[in-house]
């Protein structure tokens, strides 16, 4: 399940992060670490928990709505975005990014 998988909540004080490729999860006072250069998880697991409550009746109102879960998880060269861009590459490259032309 992708449930926790690069899941972020924060609220004015705390940012609580599931990292893609972590298991555990990384707990931040933004209000004092802007940076987020500190993990609080062990000192205020509390504070985590009810962040996790919270995502988690959000998760259980979208639920229903999420097409892909349960789905395997693909390997970055299948996905599709990955494909059409190795295949405009090959057929006609791509073209150099212009801030300008915006």
């Amino acid at each position: 399940m992708a449930k926790y998988y690069g899941m972020a909540v924060r609220n004015s004080r705390w940012r609580l992060v599931y990292d893609m490729n972590e298991e555990e999860a990384w707990l931040c006072d933004i209000s004092q670490d802007r940076g987020e250069t500190k993990n609080l998880i062990k000192q205020y697991p509390e504070v985590a928990e009810k962040m996790k409550a919270q995502f988690n009746k959000w998760w259980d109102t979208t639920e229903e709505l999420l097409i892909n879960e349960g789905l395997p998880r693909l390997q970055a060269e299948q996905h599709h975005l990955h494909i059409l861009y190795n295949k405009q590459l090959k057929e006609k490259g791509i073209p150099e990014w212009a801030p300008d032309q915006f």
